[in-house]
């Protein structure tokens, strides 16, 4: 009996995590030391922080590192460990609050929304996207589906042709060569067929992050076309990994949204794919392919009141200029190779720039009938970055190919592309709803960005050898 109640009183064994705080957004390494307790790194199973489950467990002697996507819980937060035993530490790690939203931030659309760089996507890129820096300045919980590494090979500086032309990547054929590579990586031999949980760390995770690269606003309202493999497989491994690669995706992203109930939805791209096929036609420009305002305005109007329909408010972005696109700048170049004239290239330019401007106009139109529908000025701020560029610490970074906002896929943005989208929400979001958050620092980031100006110097990529129109 005594030994019991010795037992019973002894101090429970703590843990050190390191860092001690994040913000409730999550997306962060944190590390666990496990070296005063008897627990083995190697034998565990799932850790859970905040009640949501951490990914990317990594052991490495006693301590254990882990990546957490935030919880909506804040302050103090227990962290379980379940190996052969289910240990619980409590308040062993603190979710900083960030800016208070009468429910979730949630995200629709397309690939700027979502984050797309070098036409694919992946955890960095999801993390790095026009959404998550959003959500990151907000310092609000924002669960989003994360990829496993690698799963889309990357381009490459190599793929790009040497100066003076630097013709980029055929986007579309590396993004069906990527595809390709992602469903073998991802083929079950017991199931005999794609599995498309295992190409998701966090598969059993509720995303807030619903936008879908390649969306327009009819897919998004209604899900991809069932008859489009390729599209039906992105979405299944965004929103249905557990779902049959031969059945459709059985929700759309606004169904999803209708699910979770948002205070606030976002999105940088919502009718930009509507318009995006005439720049992507090959070879050259096609400005008959762009849908037109008759053609998207009732889907649009639908879309808009079922997301109202839930009282959620809605930021969307406009569409910017997409003539002088880096990728633009190639099919103009494909296009006087083949003889056309600069008179006729000027006007499929102009007839692009008009029907864009079309599309712009009837989303302004339609959002002025709604209280709670807000337009955000993106085309002014990507017209502004290629004119006259934006700071950086001590970089100026524009539009121009390899110049620091556009991927090497000449139409996806970087990492600092996408924050600087995100400012632009930011100061609307500020002045709507009266927060006061910070705008994102784009200093910081250029450092890391990939396709940061300096670090594609240094593979031999710069804009003042590269034209851009």
């Amino acid at each position: 009996m005594l030994l019991y109640l010795l037992a019973a009183c002894a101090p429970q064994p703590q843990i050190a995590v390191e860092p001690a705080s994040v913000r409730a957004f999550g997306h962060a390494e944190v590390t666990l030391d496990l070296s005063e307790t008897d627990i083995d790194p190697e034998r565990v199973a799932r850790v859970e922080i905040g009640g949501v489950d951490a990914i990317d467990l990594r052991p490495q002697g006693q301590t254990l590192t882990v990546y957490v996507v935030g919880s909506d819980q804040t302050g103090p937060v227990d962290v379980v460990v379940h190996a052969d035993d289910t240990w619980t530490f409590e308040d062993a790690l603190t979710y900083e609050p960030g800016f208070t939203l009468d429910g979730p931030l949630v995200a629709i659309g397309g690939s700027v929304t979502h984050g797309t760089q070098n036409a694919i996507i992946g955890r960095e890129q999801t993390t790095n996207g026009t959404a998550a820096w959003i959500a990151r300045a907000l310092g609000v919980y924002f669960p989003s589906p994360l990829l496993v590494d690698d799963l889309f090979p990357d381009m490459l500086a190599t793929d790009v042709a040497p100066p003076p032309d630097c013709t980029l990547p055929d986007s579309p054929s590396h993004a069906a060569n990527a595809a390709i590579e992602a469903l073998g990586a991802v083929f079950d031999e017991e199931l005999g067929q794609a599995n498309f949980a295992l190409g998701r760390l966090n598969p059993d995770h509720v995303s807030y992050n619903l936008a879908v690269p390649g969306s327009a606003v009819g897919d998004t309202l209604r899900g991809p076309p069932t008859d489009e493999f390729a599209e039906q497989s992105l979405w299944h491994l965004v929103h249905d990994p557990h779902g049959d690669i031969y059945q459709p995706v059985p929700y759309s992203q606004i169904d999803l949204l209708e699910q979770i109930g948002p205070a606030v939805v976002v999105s940088a791209d919502l009718v930009a794919n509507d318009a995006i096929d005439g720049v992507l036609a090959q070879p050259g420009l096609d400005p008959e392919v762009m849908r037109t305002p008759e053609m998207v305005e009732p889907d649009l109007r639908e879309l808009i009141d079922r997301v109202t329909g839930t009282g959620a408010m809605m930021f969307v972005g406009d569409i910017p200029d997409l003539t002088h696109l880096p990728l633009t700048t190639d099919s103009v170049a494909v296009m006087r190779d083949e003889g056309a004239t600069e008179d006729e290239i000027d006007e499929l330019l102009a007839e692009l720039r008009a029907k864009t401007d079309a599309l712009n106009a009837m989303l302004y139109d339609l959002a002025d009938e709604y209280d709670g529908v807000h337009v955000v000025p993106f085309a002014d701020e990507v017209e502004l970055a290629r004119i006259e560029g934006l700071a950086a610490g001590d970089a100026v970074l524009t539009t121009r190919r390899f110049d620091g906002l556009v991927s090497l896929d000449g139409l996806h943005f970087s990492h600092a592309g996408y924050a600087a989208t995100a400012n632009v929400f930011i100061r609307t979001m500020n002045d709507v709803l009266g927060l006061r958050a910070e705008e994102v620092d784009l200093a910081p980031i250029v450092e890391v960005d990939p396709f940061s100006p300096a670090n594609l110097a240094a593979q031999g990529l710069t804009a003042e050898d590269c034209p851009s129109i």
